[in-house]
C-alpha cells in the first residue's frame, strides 16, 4: 500500500512511489500485474508494464512529486496531455488496458538552488542544492576545510553525473565556486582590506550519504553571491 493502492469505488490504481517492483492485484474481478522498472532517484525515467488476462477498463493514477516542475507521460509511445489529466498531484489515465501496455513517466531533474524564507536568519543569503528528490551537501573530504568560506555565484552553472564507485553509487553535483585565496591570508584577526578570491571546483554529494568516509566538515547551506 506504500507503493501501490487500488480504490474499488473509482476503479483507480494509484502509483504512489517510484521503486523497481512488481505487484499483483484484482481489478474489476480480473487478475493483473503491474511491473515497474526505474533507476529513480538518480534519473527520472519510470517504465510501467501492465500484464492482464483480458481487456480491462480502469484508471491508473501516477503521482507527480511536488519537487518536479516538468513531467511527461506516454502510453505505448503516445504522449498524453498531463495538464488536463492531473488533479491533486496525480496524473490519471483512463482507458481500456490490454496485456503488454506500457507507460513511460519522465520526471525532469535539473540541478536547482533552494532558498529558505528570509525569516530563517541562519540561511539568509544562502542556497542548498537539490536534484530530483535529493538534497546535496559539501564535505571536507571533497572540498577542503573551512567550507563556510565557499561562495556560489548565481550565474554558476552546476552539473550532475553518476559516480558508480562512490558511496555505493550516487549522483554528485559539481561546479565552480569562489573561496578566499590562502596566499592572501596572514595571522591578523581583522583587516580593512578585501581578501583575494580564487575559483575552485566544488563537489556535492547526497545529504543522506554524508559522514561515510573520513571525518570532516559538512555544509548544506552555501553562501551565494
Amino acid at each position: 500500500q506504500y507503493i501501490y493502492s487500488y480504490r474499488d469505488s473509482g476503479e483507480e490504481l494509484f502509483v504512489h512511489l517510484y521503486i523497481g517492483s512488481e505487484a499483483e492485484l484484482t481489478v474489476r474481478k480480473q487478475q493483473m500485474k503491474i511491473t515497474q522498472r526505474t533507476n529513480y532517484p538518480w534519473d527520472g525515467e519510470v517504465d510501467l508494464t501492465i500484464s492482464t488476462e483480458g481487456e480491462t477498463a480502469f484508471t491508473i493514477a501516477l503521482r507527480q512529486p511536488g519537487w518536479c516542475h516538468d513531467a511527461t507521460v506516454s502510453v505505448n509511445g503516445e504522449e498524453i496531455d498531463t495538464a488536463s489529466s492531473t488533479t491533486k498531484g496525480y496524473t490519471k489515465i483512463r482507458r481500456t488496458w490490454q496485456d503488454g501496455d506500457r507507460i513511460r513517466l519522465t520526471l525532469k531533474m535539473p540541478v536547482e538552488r533552494i532558498r529558505a524564507n528570509p525569516r530563517v536568519r541562519e540561511n539568509s543569503g544562502k542556497v542548498a542544492l537539490q536534484r530530483g528528490p535529493v538534497i546535496f551537501c559539501l564535505e571536507e573530504v571533497d572540498n577542503g576545510e573551512n567550507l563556510r568560506d565557499i561562495r556560489l555565484s548565481p550565474e554558476t552553472e552546476l552539473s550532475s553525473h553518476f559516480e558508480e564507485q562512490l558511496l555505493g553509487g550516487v549522483s554528485v553535483i559539481t561546479g565552480t565556486a569562489w573561496r578566499s585565496d590562502p596566499a592572501d591570508i596572514d595571522d591578523r584577526l581583522y583587516t580593512s582590506s578585501e581578501f583575494k578570491k580564487k575559483p575552485v571546483t566544488v563537489k556535492a554529494v547526497p545529504y543522506f550519504a554524508w559522514s561515510n568516509r573520513q571525518p570532516g566538515e559538512m555544509l548544506v547551506w552555501i553562501r551565494e553571491g
